[in-house]
């Protein structure tokens, strides 16, 4: 047994073990994977109006803001692992409180060059930083990246931030285009750099420095009701299945 210092704020899986007391502290008791699921579903959520002239040319903007929401099913789930789950969201009281949420077809970068480069890249935002409302951003490891070998992130991977200067950013993002020091468009990137664009264009300023998350990468949510339901089988098998909103 041993003390910790912050509860898990992660929904549990397999990457992500809970112990009893919420900590994530593989010593303490009753520390075990979560369940995996059975089956996710995501959406993504664009707010768009519309209008079209007298002359039928069609006028487009953004009225309000872009997210994700995401539904979790899983098998038949035991009584133990029924409750590393049942009991982290309790905790929650439906939507009041929000927690993060890793999904599993973005543990890793699809390029399994990438994936598996030891020591792992550390993409980093180029200097000086970006504003609000940004879709394309260079991005850089000076260390121990090229992209010639190395590997490169690819549309529909799914990364978020960890910005030093703005904690909160938590927005996640998907990639729809990258480019690198052999394809690209305008200034050619350095070998140790890729230009990304993204959905949605960024929701805060992003600073130099600020991290890019694309190995298990968290999306912030809550649940989307306040009402937390689940059956209990013949079998003593429980039935459970979720819906999730991305919030900031």
């Amino acid at each position: 047994m041993a003390s910790f210092t912050n509860f898990s704020d992660t929904l549990p899986n397999p990457n992500n073990p809970i112990a009893y007391d919420g900590s994530s502290n593989s010593n303490n008791a009753g520390y075990a994977e979560g369940p995996g699921y059975r089956q996710v579903s995501v959406r993504s959520q664009f707010r768009t109006a519309r209008d079209k002239t007298n002359t039928g040319v069609l006028v487009t903007r953004n009225k309000a803001y872009q997210n994700f929401t995401v539904d979790v099913t899983y098998n038949p789930l035991t009584e133990a692992e029924f409750n590393s789950i049942y009991g982290f969201l309790m905790e929650k009281q439906g939507q009041l409180k929000t927690f993060f949420v890793p999904l599993p077809q973005h543990d890793d970068p699809q390029d399994s060059t990438l994936a598996s480069h030891s020591p792992e890249p550390v993409f980093t935002v180029k200097s000086p930083g970006y504003s609000a409302g940004k879709t394309k951003i260079t991005i850089e490891d000076t260390t121990n990246y090229n992209s010639s070998t190395d590997g490169q992130l690819r549309p529909g991977d799914l990364i978020t931030f960890t910005d030093s200067s703005d904690s909160n950013h938590l927005k996640a993002y998907q990639i729809t285009r990258v480019e690198t020091s052999a394809d690209y468009t305008g200034t050619q990137p350095g070998t140790d750099e890729l230009r990304i664009s993204f959905v949605p264009p960024l929701q805060k300023d992003l600073s130099s420095g600020a991290t890019v998350n694309y190995k298990v990468p968290k999306m912030k949510v809550t649940l989307n009701s306040d009402e937390i339901n689940y059956s209990l089988a013949t079998n003593n098998l429980y039935n459970f299945s979720m819906k999730l909103e991305e919030v900031r």
